[in-house]
């Protein structure tokens, strides 16, 4: 799977980006929103869409996540995103359907984790 993974932390994104990659998977980074839309629509014009985007909500010196997934979503309804928070309480990470996203990932997460996130999607 190709997925995108956006995080305004580089750590964070890193290691999920070295995560994604141990399990077989092609990953492509993004530190906030504005890369990640672009990312995102650059390659499903190119005809290599992403299969999942992994983002973030809270990124602060850019584009957030709320905001991101809006974009994401006028590009391609159909786009499975996966919300990933720190903030096990936000409501985005509580009931991720409302907010455009399929599914949430709280952080942090295990590989594990990780992995069982990305089967339901593939399951959709």
């Amino acid at each position: 799977m190709k997925i995108l993974v956006v995080d305004d932390d580089e750590g964070i994104r890193k290691t999920a980006g070295r995560m994604l990659v141990q399990m077989g998977h092609r990953a492509i980074l993004a530190g906030d929103g504005t890369e990640a839309v672009k990312l995102f629509k650059n390659n499903r014009d190119a005809g290599e869409p992403f299969d999942t985007v992994i983002m973030d909500l809270s990124m602060p010196n850019g584009m957030g996540g709320r905001e991101a997934i809006r974009e994401l979503l006028s590009i391609d309804p159909r786009v499975k995103a996966v919300v990933s928070s720190g903030d096990s309480r936000d409501p985005a990470i509580v009931n991720p359907s409302e907010y455009g996203f399929c599914h949430a990932l709280p952080k942090p997460y295990t590989m594990d984790e990780l992995s069982n996130i990305l089967d339901k999607v593939n399951k959709q």
